[in-house]
């Protein structure tokens, strides 16, 4: 700096800090500022001053976002007294020159320059700020990059439409700045987790910061889908993280009892993140289908209309069926009834940009649906790009974002969450930290403008179809506020296609207006948007979307459709009108609803058809058609939404059918009406989004179209829930039909029991409500009894009681007679019918009075004509010989029960000895029992081995153990020693051990018993 002979002291109280709005601590309209500092310039020391404050100025935040509207000032204060010297301060956006102030002789005033009223274009601007002296030397120069953000604004049906983003918070205190810039993006909910170990880490659970950062996403109106996760924690669930016991099962569910009473406001609930990673095993997938089925049951008691979202499955690399593998084993064990929707995680890295394989996984899992019965819906609650790794340009990311975002309205997929929000890192160049579509430092990327700008443009409209607007494009036709909206892009991101630019204004990816300068449109693979389109638009997505879904109905069900012609000439009539509908120029209301009913009367007759056996398939089976049906239908509610002029529908009426066949449903739960429940579902949601649109006070274009369609698509749908599940209801009840049956249909001599014997759920009327009725007389009695709120009749009549018993004479119940007795059983009674005897468990041949004369166990039955019974059970054995059998060192046919005091006077030629046993330590007395393998010995030292027959076990009885040990050895399931062998040879007919024995030990059983 030059200083004069005057040493007139120059003061400039010349700029700087940015006191800028990092967003986390500014709302709209809030003043902002940057302050520039206070120079003073007087002597030499003065102006090396200046020189070094000028180094040392900075802005103080590295993140400026301004929002349209905010106020965003820089204030300055100068000083300048000096009158040979003249500062300017002068400010650039985006090197355009905007403001130049220029101050001399001035004592001390503040000035405030407001810059956000030069911002033109959302996006990124550079802010350049200059001080020059004498306007020719520069002093101070930086340069500041501005986001500037215009909110999103308010759409109508707001409410109704989910934008999810997958948000993990980086700072669970602080997060004004997330949320700010969520609400300006036009995000209404996130999907996030409550992991195990931020709230177990202590051993208190700890819900502070869990609940800081929910109660201040639903203060700003911000929906959570929420992951009830567990991070693995392998403090709770063991080593290998997983639940794989009823304790940790318990656990889990203790943790979300917790989470679901603390945060009502929470109805989504995602169960664990992508365990088809770690639950590989069947015993893996048996727990976490429990763990599903478990909190379904406590969710759902929560609230109803809450939302249980099972699978989140991950893509594992070159193989995408690992995904439908896992959530079709899960299905089978019930995961399917026990959720309102399966998720999944979908990432298409395919360099070549056309979104093939996004597309070929859509399908498979849309298919797999279908497959096991559909009407369940399919999430992606995660997509996305990175720009890591060998990821794609931030541009690319934004132009991939639109199109698959739109690639999934396609497939009707409303809930799909972005993934992610904020990259993981500042700098990273792996591909897991650069998801985010926010910088690490919240600064925006081209794919958060791009994404607000599709909110903007979308929110709130009907997904129509897509169209063939040219070779080469892909094209998205959207009802936005009664008028046809496109969006568009080159499907070959190495071509791109021109059309003459005619009858539309266009805007790009961030709602740029794209000028008509020499009558073409060139587009690339950034999508770009056509508005004020013909309404022409609308009958070309719809029949197109139409038609391509009939074609693949017949293709799938070919065979089913063969065997019912007449579905198939509804289906062609269907189709006909669809191809027609390109060249239709008005259609009535009237008639758009008749062709959708048309249409639904198409799954009406194909449940009728499997009603009255026409078509002979599994309920699962209809069920999948009927879904492929409802998606075709799809496009007939569209119809009537572009066409309905008169809101004349009745949704109470409509909501009032859908409770009666829930009623219906419930009542039958037994019978697992599965699929009609998926369907009564959905036509509850339909009425429920109808009676939601038309309880807005705000009127929109497209207002009436969506309360006629939504309501006629839930009565539809409810008539075919209805009609299904009487299938269930009425094949059961045919099967299953009411009838009585009797104790006894035969002449009987006791009282009569009739019992109504179903396996229906009914309720008696009559008869202090039991379903059984005791006759002690022959004559009638009638049921009144009630089935889904019908009365029925049914009676019963008895006419067989007759109490006269048989006699049977010549032998008594229990008693063992021997064969030279010769008994003779004879049975009497004036009605007597036959007379059946059983010898060893075999009917054998009788007449009446024969005489009995063969060893064995007798049951000989009389019965009358009237149903009485009386039956004799008796043994019959050969007389036992008096005297033992001395046979070498072994004396047999010893009698079980038999004391040495006996055996004494029965061994006769032995005299002078002892009996011992345990290896001759034990003598026996008078009183002793003998058994099995006792030795005899003589004076002279002579021994014998005492046998009893019978006696296997050594006890000296003949018991079950010894009948049970002889029938194990003969099935060869147990050998017998020597002495347990001669023991078993009961019979003492010293042949090889048989079935005779076997009888003969029983035989001695019994004997005791009728001693008894």
């Amino acid at each position: 700096m030059l200083i004069n002979e005057k040493k007139i002291k120059i003061y400039l109280i010349s700029f700087l800090t940015i006191f800028t709005f990092l967003l986390a601590f500014i709302t709209a309209f809030q003043s902002t500022q940057i302050v520039i500092k206070k120079i003073e310039l007087s002597t030499m020391e003065a102006e090396e001053q200046l020189k070094e404050s000028v180094g040392e100025i900075s802005f103080e935040s590295t993140a400026n976002i301004v929002y349209k509207e905010m106020i965003y000032n820089v204030k300055f204060n100068v000083r300048n007294l000096n009158t040979a010297y003249t500062y300017n301060i002068v400010f650039y956006i985006n090197n355009k020159k905007v403001e130049n102030i220029e101050y001399k002789n001035v004592d001390k005033i503040t000035d405030t320059i407001n810059i956000e009223k030069y911002f033109k274009t959302e996006g990124n601007n550079n802010l350049y700020i200059m001080i020059l002296e004498n306007n020719s030397t520069l002093k101070y120069q930086r340069t500041q990059e501005i986001y500037y953000v215009i909110p999103y604004t308010e759409q109508f049906l707001d409410r109704l439409e989910y934008h999810t983003i997958c948000f993990a918070p980086r700072y669970m205190g602080n997060l004004v700045n997330e949320i700010n810039m969520l609400k300006s993006l036009g995000i209404n909910q996130v999907r996030s987790d409550i992991l195990l170990t931020s709230v177990y880490e202590n051993p208190i659970p700890n819900f502070t910061n869990v609940s800081n950062w929910i109660g201040k996403l639903i203060k700003n109106n911000i929906d959570i889908e929420l992951v009830l996760n567990t991070d693995k924690n392998k403090t709770l669930f063991g080593t290998d993280g997983k639940i794989s016991s009823d304790t940790e099962l318990n656990k889990f569910i203790t943790y979300t009892k917790e989470i679901i009473e603390k945060y009502p406001n929470i109805n989504k609930f995602e169960i664990l993140n992508e365990p088809n990673f770690y639950y590989t095993s069947k015993e893996d997938i048996y727990w976490y289908s429990e763990l599903i089925k478990n909190l379904y049951n406590i969710i759902k008691e929560k609230n109803s209309n809450n939302k249980i979202i099972a699978g989140s499955t991950a893509i594992i690399a070159n193989d995408n069926r690992d995904s439908i593998k896992f959530l079709n084993e899960i299905s089978q064990r019930g995961v399917y009834e026990n959720s309102d929707s399966f998720s999944t995680h979908f990432y298409d890295f395919n360099a070549s940009g056309d979104n093939n394989t996004f597309k070929m996984l859509l399908k498979e899992h849309s298919d797999f649906i279908n497959q096991i019965g559909g009407f369940q819906d399919i999430n992606i609650t995660e997509y996305g790009i990175s720009t890591g790794g060998a990821g794609r340009t931030e541009q690319e990311k934004a132009e991939k974002l639109i199109q698959q975002t739109n690639i999934l309205k396609k497939w009707n997929i409303e809930n799909n969450a972005i993934y992610s929000y904020i990259d993981n890192k500042e700098e990273s160049s792996d591909r897991e930290d650069n998801f985010g579509i926010l910088n690490y430092n919240y600064t925006p990327k081209p794919a958060y403008y791009a994404m607000k700008n599709y909110y903007q443009n979308t929110n709130g409209s009907e997904y129509i179809g897509t169209i063939n607007l040219a070779e080469g494009l892909e094209a998205h036709v959207y009802n936005k506020d009664g008028k046809p909206k496109i969006i568009t892009w080159a499907k070959d991101n190495t071509k791109n296609i021109t059309i003459e630019y005619k009858d539309f204004t266009a805007t790009d990816l961030y709602g740029k207006e794209i000028q008509n300068q020499n009558g073409t449109l060139t587009i690339t693979s950034s999508p770009v948007y056509l508005d004020n389109i013909q309404t022409s638009y609308y009958n070309q997505a719809i029949s197109n979307t139409a038609l391509e879904k009939y074609k693949e109905f017949e293709e799938k069900y070919k065979t089913e459709l063969t065997n019912v012609p007449t579905i198939q000439a509804n289906i062609n009539v269907q189709k006909n009108y669809m191809q027609n509908l390109v060249n239709q120029t008005q259609i009535s209301q009237e008639t758009a609803i008749q062709e959708m009913q048309k249409h639904y009367n198409i799954g009406t007759e194909l449940i009728k058809a499997v009603k009255e056996n026409k078509l002979n398939i599994e309920y699962v089976k209809l069920s999948s058609m009927l879904d492929t049906l409802e998606d075709i239908g799809k496009s007939y509610e569209d119809l009537v939404t572009v066409t309905a002029i008169e809101r004349n529908v009745d949704i109470q009426k409509a909501k009032k059918q859908i409770e009666e066949t829930e009623k219906l449903i419930k009542k039958n739960e037994k019978l697992e009406i599965i699929y009609p429940e998926k369907i009564i579902q959905l036509s509850k949601d339909y009425n429920e989004k109808a009676e939601y649109i038309n309880s807005l006070e705000e009127e929109n274009p497209i207002k009436t179209g969506l309360i006629v369609s939504k309501n006629i698509h839930s009565e539809l749908l409810e008539s075919w829930a209805k009609d299904f599940a009487k299938i269930y209801i009425d094949k059961y009840l045919e099967e299953h039909k009411p009838t009585i049956t009797y104790s006894t249909t035969e002449f009987t001599n006791k009282d009569v029991i009739a019992t109504i014997n179903t396996d229906i759920d009914i309720q008696v009327t009559n008869n202090n409500g039991n379903k059984t009725y005791t006759f002690t007389q022959n004559g009638t009695f009638t049921f009144k009894y009630i089935i889904n709120s019908t009365e029925y009749e049914i009676t019963a009549t008895v006419n067989n009681i007759d109490k006269t018993m048989p006699v049977i004479s010549g032998v008594e119940n229990g008693q063992t007679y021997y064969t030279d007795q010769k008994i003779a059983p004879k049975a009497t009674d004036t009605n007597l019918k036959e007379v059946t005897l059983y010898l060893n468990n075999v009917k054998v041949n009788y007449k009446n009075g024969q005489t009995i004369n063969v060893e064995g166990i007798y049951k000989l039955t009389a019965t009358d004509k009237a149903g009485n019974a009386t039956t004799m059970q008796f043994q019959v054995r050969e007389r036992p010989e008096s005297k033992y059998k001395v046979d070498g060192k072994i004396i047999k046919q010893i009698k079980y029960n038999t004391s040495k005091e006996e055996f004494d006077k029965n061994i006769g030629i032995i005299k002078d000895y002892k009996i011992t046993r345990n290896n001759g330590k034990t003598e026996l007395k008078q009183t002793d029992i003998i058994a099995s393998g006792d030795i005899l010995t003589t004076s002279s030292g002579i021994k014998y081995t005492l046998i009893v027959a019978g006696d296997i076990t050594r006890d000296g009885q003949v018991t079950v153990d010894d009948f049970t040990r002889m029938r194990q050895y003969l099935l060869g399931l147990r050998k017998l020693d020597d002495i347990e062998k001669l023991s078993a040879d009961a019979n003492c007919d010293e042949k090889e051990l048989s079935i005779d024995d076997y009888i003969r030990i029983r035989i001695l059983i019994l004997e005791q018993l009728s001693w008894k």
